[in-house]
C-alpha cells in the first residue's frame, strides 16, 4: 500500500509539470473563457469515488471522509462510482447512511455498482445515472459509463441523445466540469468518441474519473483530466472554485493533510482535429487537419494503432484483412505522451462472405437478450419499449410502451411476449398486436430474463423465483433461495434451473419443489450470475464470470436428475452460456477464442484471426444454423465470427463488422442471424455457403 500511494504521488507530481509545460504553454489555441468572472461563483466541493462499501477498507475509509467532509463548508458532493463492491440494497444503504447529512450529493454508477444487480438500487437512490446542473456560472456533466450487466465501459445511445440536447441549452462561455468513473480519452469507454466530439463544442474545464485507484494528472483536448485514487486507496479531491479558476487539492483520509494537485484558470475551447476518411481500392484514405508538432496514429476497427507521424495530414492504411460492414476510424494528436486531439469518423468494406439483406434502428440501446419465434423477434429497447420486428422484411409491426426500463430480456409464452421491468412488474403483451393483457404486482424486483414451460413462466426475483401462469399471471408459488437470484433461469425437460449469488446451482420442479442444489463457486464474484444455464446430453452446465487462479474454474456439469457434478474447467473466462452440439459443447469466451468440449475436457480451440473483445453477453453467445456443423457469435466489439467444428480444432472466422458495440447474442433464421446492438441497430445477415475461406 505505501508503494502504491508513493508511486501515485511522484506520479501525479511528475503528469503536473508535464501537464503545465505542455499542454498549456506549447498548445497555443487553448482559449480562455470569456465570461466575466463577476458572474462565476466562489464555492467547493468534494469529489469520491471508488469506496466500494461492502469491502471492510472501503467501509472505514468512507466514514473517514463523511467526518472530514461535516467539516468542511461545502456546497455539494459529487460521488464518481463503485460507491459498492457489489450493488447489494445493503451497501447502497451503508454509503447513503454515511453521507446522510451531506446537502446536494451527485452520483454516477461504476462497474462494481451495476455489474451483478445494482443499478435499479441505484436509481432508487440517486435517480438517473447521468444528469447535469448549473452551479455558481458552471455547468456539471456527470456521465453514466457503466454497462447493466456486464463489465464493459458503454455509454448508451439514449445517454448520448440526452448529451446532445443538454449542451445544446449551455452558452459558449459556460465553463463546463465533466464526471464519470471510468475516464474519458483513454480507450476505457468503448463509445467515448462520440460524447467527447460534442464536448468539444464547450468550454470544458476540467475531466474528474476515477476507476483505477491510482491518482494522476493527464490532459485530453488539451484539457486537464484528472484520476481520483478513491476512498478505498484513502484520498479524496476538494475543488475551490474562486471565479475563473479551478483549484483542486488532494485530500487524505487519515490525517486530512491537503495537498495542491491542480489549478485550472478559465476554460479550454481547442480546435477540434478533424478526421475524413474514404475507401480507395486495398487501401482506406485518411485525411486530418493535423498541426506541426502533433505525432497521429490512426487506428481502424480492432487493428492495431498505425503511426503515420508527425505533422502528417493525409495517410494510406491498407484496407485488407478488414471483414466487410462498418469500421470506426480513430486519430489521435499527440505531443510527447499527451494526447492533446482526437477524431473518429467510419468507414464501410462492402463483398466478403456477409452482407446484410435488411437493417433497422430502434432508436435506443439493446443491452438484454432477444426473443423469437422464427416470424418475429422481441427485442427490449433500454428506454422502456418493446419492438416486435418481422425478421422476413425488418419492419417494425408494433411497439410497446413497458412503463419502465427492462430488467431482463423478453420470453414467449403461448401467444404472448414477457418482459421484466425495473418498475417491478413484468408486463405480458399479444405477441401478434403488443396489445397489453395482464400484469404481476406484489413481486419483489425481477431481474434477468423469466423462462416459459408448461404454461407456466419462472421469474427471477431478488431472493426468490416466482411462478405465474402464463396465461392470466396469476402467481402459482414463490420459491425462496436463500440468496439472491442469477440473471437467467432455464427451465427445460420439467425442471427449473437458476443460480444464486451464494455461488449455487438449484433445480427446482415446475411445482415449486427443491429437487437438488450444488455449490459451483464460494465467492459471490464468480457465482454463476450471467449467462443461463444450459441444457444438453443429460448434463446442465453453467458458467461463472471469471477464473480465479488456483481454484477457479469457468464451467461446471451437473446431471439433470441428481446433480452430481460430471467435470469442471477453466475455458478461459466464459461470460456467455454454452451451445450444446452433437459432440459436446462449444463455448465462447472473454479473451477472443471458442473452444470444443467434449466429456469435460477442451479438445480443440481456435483463436480470431485478430483479438477483437471477448463474448460478453447474457445469452448463449452463439446460434446455430441448422444443418451447419458451424456456429455464429458476435463479440463484444460487434465482430460477428463463425465457428466451425468439422475440421480436428474450431476453425474460427471474423466475417462482418456491424460498427457499433454487442451484448446480445445472434438469433438463427433459416440460413441467416438477426443480430440487436448497443446502439439499437438491428440486422439480418445472410452468408454465403459452401466456402471456409474469410476475409
Amino acid at each position: 500500500m505505501l508503494f502504491r500511494l508513493l508511486r501515485a504521488k511522484i506520479h501525479a507530481v511528475i503528469a503536473l509539470a508535464l501537464l503545465l509545460s505542455v499542454v498549456f504553454g506549447a498548445n497555443p489555441r487553448r482559449v480562455a473563457a470569456h465570461r466575466d468572472e463577476n458572474h462565476l461563483g466562489a464555492f467547493k466541493f468534494i469529489f469520491i469515488c471508488d469506496s466500494h462499501v461492502g469491502y471492510g477498507p472501503g467501509n472505514r475509509n468512507l466514514e473517514k471522509a463523511a467526518s472530514l467532509i461535516r467539516t468542511l463548508s461545502l456546497s455539494l458532493v459529487i460521488a464518481g462510482g463503485d460507491l459498492t463492491e457489489r450493488g447489494l440494497p445493503g451497501e447502497y444503504g451503508l454509503f447513503s447512511e454515511s453521507l446522510k447529512d451531506t446537502k446536494l450529493l451527485y452520483a454516477v454508477p461504476g462497474n462494481h455498482d451495476t455489474r451483478w444487480k445494482g443499478k435499479p438500487e441505484f436509481r432508487s437512490l440517486f435517480g438517473a445515472g447521468y444528469r447535469s446542473f448549473d452551479y455558481g456560472g458552471y455547468h456539471f456533466v456527470l456521465l453514466d459509463t457503466s454497462l447493466e450487466g456486464q463489465p464493459d465501459a458503454v455509454l448508451s445511445r439514449a445517454q448520448l441523445a440526452w448529451l446532445e440536447q443538454d449542451l445544446m441549452w449551455v452558452l459558449p462561455d459556460t465553463p463546463v466540469l465533466v464526471f464519470s468513473h471510468h475516464p474519458l480519452g483513454q480507450g476505457a469507454v468503448e463509445n467515448e468518441e462520440a460524447a467527447l466530439s460534442m464536448l468539444r463544442r464547450r468550454m470544458v474545464a476540467c475531466y474528474v474519473s476515477g476507476h483505477g485507484h491510482t491518482e494522476s494528472v493527464t490532459a485530453l483536448d488539451g484539457v486537464p483530466s484528472l484520476y481520483d485514487a478513491g476512498i478505498l486507496e484513502g484520498s479524496m479531491l476538494l475543488f475551490d472554485v474562486k471565479g475563473g479558476t479551478v483549484a483542486v487539492k488532494s485530500v487524505a483520509l487519515d490525517t486530512g493533510a491537503t495537498r495542491p494537485l491542480l489549478s485550472v484558470t478559465g476554460a479550454a475551447f481547442p480546435e477540434p482535429l478533424l478526421v475524413r476518411a474514404s475507401v480507395q481500392g486495398a487501401e482506406i484514405g485518411v485525411r486530418v487537419n493535423a498541426r506541426p508538432g502533433e505525432r497521429i496514429s490512426i487506428k481502424i476497427g480492432g487493428q492495431q494503432r498505425v503511426d503515420a507521424g508527425q505533422g502528417s495530414t493525409y495517410t494510406e492504411v491498407l484496407a485488407e484483412g478488414l471483414e466487410p460492414g462498418t469500421h470506426a476510424i480513430k486519430v489521435e494528436a499527440r505531443q510527447d505522451v499527451w494526447l492533446l486531439r482526437s477524431g473518429s469518423t467510419q468507414v464501410t468494406i462492402e463483398g466478403g462472405q456477409a452482407w446484410p439483406v435488411w437493417r433497422n434502428d430502434l432508436g435506443e440501446s439493446v443491452l438484454w437478450p432477444v426473443a423469437s419465434d422464427g416470424g418475429t423477434a422481441y427485442i427490449a429497447g433500454e428506454r422502456g419499449f418493446l419492438y416486435a420486428v418481422d425478421l422476413a422484411s425488418g419492419r417494425i409491426t408494433w411497439k410497446a410502451n413497458l412503463g419502465a426500463a427492462p430488467s431482463g430480456g423478453p420470453v414467449i409464452a403461448n401467444n404472448l411476449v414477457l418482459c421484466p421491468t425495473a418498475r417491478g412488474y413484468v408486463i405480458a403483451l399479444e405477441k401478434q398486436s403488443g396489445t397489453f393483457a395482464w400484469a404481476t404486482a406484489g413481486l419483489e424486483m425481477p431481474y434477468g430474463t423469466p423462462a416459459a414451460a408448461a404454461g407456466k413462466v419462472f421469474i427471477p426475483c431478488g431472493q426468490t423465483v416466482v411462478a405465474v401462469d402464463a396465461a392470466t399471471g396469476k402467481r402459482l408459488w414463490t420459491y425462496d433461495t436463500g440468496a439472491q437470484t442469477a440473471t437467467a433461469i432455464t427451465a427445460d425437460g420439467g425442471r427449473v434451473f437458476v443460480g444464486a449469488y451464494d455461488g449455487r446451482l438449484l433445480c427446482l420442479s415446475e411445482g415449486g419443489t427443491l429437487l437438488w442444489q450444488q455449490v459451483v463457486e464460494t465467492s459471490f464474484y464468480y457465482a454463476p450470475v450471467f449467462s443461463a444455464p444450459t441444457v444438453g446430453g443429460g448434463l446442465v452446465v453453467v458458467s461463472t464470470p471469471l477464473y480465479t487462479k488456483g481454484t477457479g474454474h469457468t464451467l461446471h456439469a451437473f446431471s439433470i436428475l441428481d446433480g452430481a457434478k460430471a467435470w469442471s474447467l477453466n475455458a478461459g473466462t466464459t461470460l456467455s452460456g454454452v451451445l450444446p452440439v452433437e459432440i459436446g459443447f462449444l463455448a465462447a469466451t472473454a479473451v477472443g477464442k471458442t473452444v470444443l468440449i467434449q466429456q469435460g475436457k477442451v479438445t480443440a480451440d481456435g483463436v480470431m484471426p485478430r483479438y477483437y473483445g471477448g463474448v460478453l453477453c447474457a445469452g448463449r453467445g452463439l446460434a446455430r444454423i441448422a444443418g451447419e456443423q458451424a456456429a455464429y457469435g458476435v463479440d463484444s466489439r460487434g465482430y460477428v465470427f463463425r465457428a466451425s467444428w468439422a475440421v480436428d480444432r474450431p476453425e474460427i472466422q471474423s466475417i462482418y463488422s456491424l460498427g457499433n458495440n454487442c451484448y446480445t447474442s445472434p438469433v438463427a433464421v433459416g440460413r441467416d442471424i438477426v443480430v440487436a446492438d448497443v446502439a439499437g441497430h438491428v440486422m439480418r445477415l445472410r452468408f454465403q455457403t459452401g466456402t471456409s475461406s474469410g476475409r
